[in-house]
This record gives structure tokens, C-alpha cells and sequence, in this order.
């Protein structure tokens, strides 16, 4: 048996933050796409928003095909236990991303700050309740804002806040040879007369870029060896290195995709 959609009715803000296919990622652009195909004027797909506020509420059978198609399979999906990218591997796709993507994940965060900063005052589910029609976004939103970084540190919820339809990216590669990019990029680092960790990161990449191997994005790098950097001054090189580098987990760009 085949299920439709539990949702049927949508604002332009929620047909924009859900991501369909062929339908713009902008409430501003969803309504110009409603007044092109004159949806307002549908006699039962469209309908007056009640409550305070007012608006327009839209049916989903008034979307694209490629969007209704994509809301059907949603909802006859099988249950499947819900994975999540580890942090290194979060961080390294979102760096990647275009500005666009990155400023979405950062109002997203905004808002759920807001929330828990009101929390405290009048419980959480009023909270979302204030936040969304303050911020002019659905609860339904929030609350999925907040299912994304259950369990997640409160410093690493921004990519995993990030939208994903569209901006698919390949996998970053783990490989061996992050080890030797680790002991060229120590060695220039540790030199006695002590380069910055930008300089030494170019070098450390243009060495491996040359010879074929792989190396960690400049950020990547920074993350695991920050620690290292504040240091460097304080404690013995090889003592230092040992530190930082426990906490890297092997996370490298592939010379060949550059």
C-alpha cells in the first residue's frame, strides 16, 4: 500500500526549508514560484493561513512532480536506524561548502541558541514556540534542527546544521599516508627556527602534493594541532607533538581530486 504524505499543507517558509527538488531553497523564491503558477488561486490546494500571522498555506499536490514524488518516497520509506558522520568528517564537508550553505548553518545554530537560552524561563516547548514565530520559521523546523545535533558538542553542531540536498560531496579519503604527511608537516613545524603553522602546513602539502601522497586541509590540520601552536613554547617538541597528534584521527584530501 502506498502512503502520501502525512504533511499536506506547507507555507512558503517550510517548502523552503525543506529542500525539494525543483522548488526554490528561499521562502522569497517559493513565492515568486507560487505567483508564476498562480497557486493562490487554486479553489482547494490553496488556503488562507489561520491564526495570528495570516499567510498562505499551500498543498503539496500544487508542487512539482519531482518534489511530490520525492514526499511519497519519503513517506514509504522503511525505518532505517539514522547514522551520522563522525566529527572530522563533518567538519572536513562543511569547510568545503559554498558561503550560501555555510550562512544557513550558522542561523540555524542562532536560532537554537535563542531556544536555549529562553528555555530556562519558560520550558523548552514554548520556547520553540516563541523563537519560530519571532525568526518566522515552523516549529516542525526547530525541532528538526534539534534532532540533527542530538548528542553532538555544542562546538561542533554547525556542519551537521548545514543543508545537504544538492550539495553532495565525496567522502574524504583515510589513508596511510596521512602518517607521513603528519611526520613531514612535525619535522618543518619543530624546526629550531620555528615557522608559523600556516607556512609550514604549505610546505608539508606541497611536498606530499608532489610526490603523490595525501595531505590534511589547512583547517583539518589546524583543529588536531592547535594545541601544538599554543605550546610550542612551553613544552619539548617531541612531547608536544605526541600530545596533539593522539587526538588526530587520519582525515586527508586525496592528492588526486586536486
Amino acid at each position: 500500500m502506498t502512503h502520501l504524505p502525512v504533511k499536506e499543507w506547507w507555507t512558503t517558509q517550510e517548502i523552503a526549508d525543506a529542500g525539494l527538488p525543483d522548488l526554490p531553497d528561499s521562502r522569497q523564491g517559493v513565492e515568486a514560484e507560487a505567483k508564476r503558477y498562480g497557486w493562490r488561486g487554486h479553489p482547494t490546494h490553496a488556503r488562507k493561513r489561520e491564526g495570528r500571522g495570516g499567510g498562505w498555506e499551500y498543498h503539496w499536490r500544487l508542487f512539482p512532480s519531482s518534489a511530490q514524488r520525492k514526499l511519497i518516497m519519503d513517506a514509504n520509506a522503511p525505518e532505517e536506524p539514522k547514522s551520522r558522520p563522525d566529527r572530522d568528517e563533518a567538519w572536513t564537508w562543511f569547510e568545503g561548502r559554498p558561503e550560501h550553505v555555510k550562512a544557513k548553518a550558522k542561523t540555524c545554530l542562532r536560532i537554537l541558541q535563542d531556544v536555549e537560552d529562553l528555555a530556562p524561563a519558560v520550558g523548552k516547548f514554548l520556547a520553540v514556540a516563541m523563537i519560530a514565530k519571532q525568526r518566522k520559521v515552523s516549529d516542525r523546523t526547530i525541532w528538526g534542527w534539534f534532532e540533527r545535533v542530538e548528542g553532538v558538542r555544542r562546538n561542533d553542531r554547525l556542519p551537521y546544521l548545514a543543508p545537504r540536498h544538492g550539495t553532495a560531496a565525496a567522502k574524504p579519503t583515510k589513508s596511510a599516508s596521512a602518517a607521513e604527511f603528519c611526520d613531514i608537516l612535525k619535522g618543518l613545524y619543530m624546526r629550531l627556527e620555528g615557522p608559523d603553522f600556516r607556512p609550514a602546513w604549505r610546505d608539508a602539502r606541497d611536498i606530499c602534493r608532489a610526490s603523490g601522497k595525501d595531505w590534511l586541509e589547512y583547517r583539518t590540520a589546524l583543529r588536531w594541532y592547535l594545541p601544538a601552536r599554543a605550546q610550542r613554547s612551553s613544552t619539548t617538541p617531541a612531547a608536544m607533538w605526541q600530545t596533539s597528534s593522539a587526538s588526530f584521527s587520519g582525515t586527508t584530501r586525496n592528492s588526486s581530486n586536486t
